[in-house]
């Protein structure tokens, strides 16, 4: 039994975890989070994004994607850096390699697999029904949304959203901060800070940034 947890952000993945917590056995918890905090959330504290504090005596902290993508991952790395315990969480039907690496406060909900040698970053959201074949690389910040495939030996760069339902062929190569829309066919590299949609993909002059 967890005694209490630290939860980074809250937002709509916070409140789905304040359910999740219900569901089990945590005793307590508390959401550190600017904005919820004002709203006078249930249980809900400031926190400072730029001085990120050293809090003490939780059993383990949940980054839920504080804001920005960017920072979320600053607030994981930091965490690690206290040796503080982030874990991974993996919906019981899911599937996972016992080869694959699954990094610091990865979230995989149901119905996933993930297949042999797939390397994913921390930080990174995999939401229902995601296939991601062997030998694929994810990278820290991703967001992959339901029923999307990536074939094997694909590699994401960091804070890519990728849309529902996507199809990413094999030995593709996608740079960080892109966004894939809905329903896109992927089959051929894409270069950061890029959007792209549909099938045949149109790449959108239109440089972006995650943060």
């Amino acid at each position: 039994m967890y005694n209490k947890v630290a939860i980074i952000g809250y937002g709509n993945f916070g409140k789905q975890f304040h359910n999740f917590i219900k569901e089990n056995t945590i005793n307590s918890f508390v959401f550190f989070d600017d904005i919820a905090f004002k709203r006078n959330e249930e249980n809900c504290l400031p926190f400072d994004s730029n001085n990120l504090p050293k809090y003490q005596n939780y059993s383990f902290y949940v980054a839920l994607g504080y804001h920005h993508l960017q920072t979320k991952i600053k607030v994981i790395q930091h965490l690690i850096s206290l040796d503080r315990i982030i874990p991974v969480f993996k919906h019981t039907t899911c599937f996972v390699n016992r080869s694959a690496n699954l990094g610091h406060g990865t979230f995989i909900y149901p119905m996933c697999n993930i297949d042999s040698n797939v390397e994913i970053g921390i930080g990174v959201l995999i939401n229902n029904s995601v296939c991601i074949s062997h030998d694929s690389i994810i990278g820290d910040g991703c967001y992959i949304s339901p029923g999307v495939i990536v074939s094997g030996k694909v590699t994401i760069g960091d804070y890519t959203f990728i849309g529902a339902g996507s199809i990413i062929a094999n030995d593709i190569k996608i740079g960080k901060n892109v966004i894939i829309g809905i329903g896109s066919v992927v089959t051929r590299d894409l270069p950061d800070n890029c959007s792209a949609i549909g099938n045949p993909l149109r790449i959108l002059n239109k440089a972006i940034e995650l943060q």
